[in-house]
């Protein structure tokens, strides 16, 4: 949901442009679209669960 809004509201302001390497703000795009918190949550609740590593501080939190 986050990258959803992130990526909406980068295109409302800057448009396509904001992928112009020249403006630098094509790592802020990249960023965007790669770095998604549910993606960091499942791979540790999957390593939780296949392997026993346990969750870091965050998902302790959670689980109490």
């Amino acid at each position: 949901m986050a990258e959803e809004v992130g990526l909406t509201i980068a295109s409302a302001l800057v448009g396509t442009a904001a992928t112009d390497a020249s403006l630098g703000l094509d790592r802020h795009w990249r960023n965007l679209r790669v770095h998604d918190a549910n993606d960091w949550r499942f791979a540790k609740v999957g390593a939780w669960r296949l392997d026993g590593t346990p969750p870091g501080k965050p998902f302790r939190r959670l689980l109490r």
